[in-house]
């Protein structure tokens, strides 16, 4: 993965994973399972220091 195409990735799981941490946090809302949410942010953490 080139450095385009993990920065395109990082800002995906951002999307992913702050929304749906919005409406659980704020709104008492699981538009997602805890398991895919987990998965996201550890996808999105093992990326991150590539940048």
């Amino acid at each position: 993965m080139n450095h385009q195409e993990a920065a395109q990735r990082i800002a995906q799981l951002s999307k992913e994973i702050d929304h749906p941490n919005q409406l659980y946090y704020m709104e008492d809302q699981a538009v997602i399972s805890d398991f895919e949410f987990n998965q996201s942010r550890n996808d999105l953490n093992l990326l991150k220091p590539t940048l």
